[in-house]
């Protein structure tokens, strides 16, 4: 993706000043505010100026213009990964992981609470979608590999009891 040429508002956008950027962005919002791409790419583009405010915003019409999509909000999530907003990326998985029982949100749930440094929360989350009926058991098997990672690196700090102990083995 790196060797892939901007898009052209990318370009555009990048060819004002710092000062006049919003400005530019309002204008180009105006041709290419359907696309979610655009949202994402402006945002992350505001983002990487310290217009983490403006990034946030922008980022959160994507959400609107989607109608809430779910792939989108993933995305989003991602991206506040991404940025370490930690707070607002477990909201997004928070209630992806509620409105769908997907198992995969909550996978992508218990990663945000571990960066957050929230273990207790990331492991509480692994075993909860380790519980969801889920189709594909090599998936679930994954998430219970990630799951002893996270209590072999910091078993000394959580409370494990409600965890069947045959679920919890040593990595090799």
């Amino acid at each position: 993706l790196k060797n892939e040429e901007d898009a052209d508002y990318i370009q555009e956008i990048q060819s004002v000043p710092v000062a006049l950027r919003i400005n530019k962005y309002d204008e180009l919002k105006i041709v290419y505010g359907d696309e979610t791409a655009f949202f994402f790419d402006m945002a992350d583009h505001f983002h990487s100026i310290g217009k983490t405010e403006k990034a946030v915003s922008i980022l959160l019409n994507a959400a609107e213009i989607s109608n809430g999509n779910f792939a989108v909000l993933k995305a989003m999530g991602h991206y506040f990964e991404k940025w370490k907003m930690w707070d607002k990326a477990i909201e997004i998985f928070t209630d992806l992981a509620q409105m769908t029982q997907g198992i995969q949100y909550y996978r992508d749930l218990a990663w945000c609470f571990y960066q957050a440094g929230k273990y207790q929360e990331a492991v509480n989350t692994f075993y909860s979608a380790i519980l969801l009926d889920a189709q594909d058991p090599a998936f679930k098997a994954t998430i219970l590999s990630e799951m002893n990672a996270v209590i072999v690196g910091h078993k000394e700090q959580l409370d494990l009891k409600f965890i069947p102990s045959n679920l919890i083995k040593p990595l090799p």
